[in-house]
């Protein structure tokens, strides 16, 4: 089975499939009658994977950092409880209460993980985030707005 590209009528917007070797030919079409040019358009992309997944891959990417600071620092509260503390049984709940407050820590990366500047909201969060200025500067900013964000394109 060949393949085929689609276009549509430069005069009725019908439907067009082709071969792509015949691109850039005037045919009449079936629809009008009307001589249009075959064309490949613009927005066919044949070698790349879905584009939503493209657009999705940074935040996840990010998510995954997010998540693995938040489990090294359960880690680090963990084991400084231990070397601390005299009793192993109140150590059961460290790990989960030290996981919790650093996914909390950690709420402004999370909101912010699909922004264009994320590493810069990470950072400020991560470093600052233990001052209360800090924590609700890196939340805000993940709230904002990016400027190529409402339709308008940034080039």
């Amino acid at each position: 089975m060949p393949f085929l590209v689609k276009c549509k009528c430069q005069h009725c917007n019908q439907p067009l499939e082709f071969d792509p070797t015949q691109a850039g030919e005037m045919i009449p079409c079936p629809s009008c009658q009307m001589d249009t040019m075959l064309f490949v358009p613009p927005k066919a992309d044949f070698g790349r994977r879905n584009p939503k997944s493209d657009e999705d891959a940074p935040s996840k990417k990010n998510l995954g950092i997010v998540f693995c600071v938040a489990v090294v620092l359960a880690i680090i509260a963990t084991a400084s409880a231990v070397v601390e503390s005299d009793s192993g049984v109140a150590l059961i709940f460290v790990f989960p209460i030290s996981l919790c407050s650093s996914i909390l820590y950690f709420i402004p990366s999370l909101v912010g993980s699909k922004k264009n500047n994320f590493t810069a909201i990470f950072m400020l969060n991560l470093l600052a985030g233990w001052t209360f200025i800090g924590w609700v500067g890196a939340l805000v900013w993940a709230c904002v707005k990016d400027k190529n964000e409402g339709g308008t394109s940034v080039k």
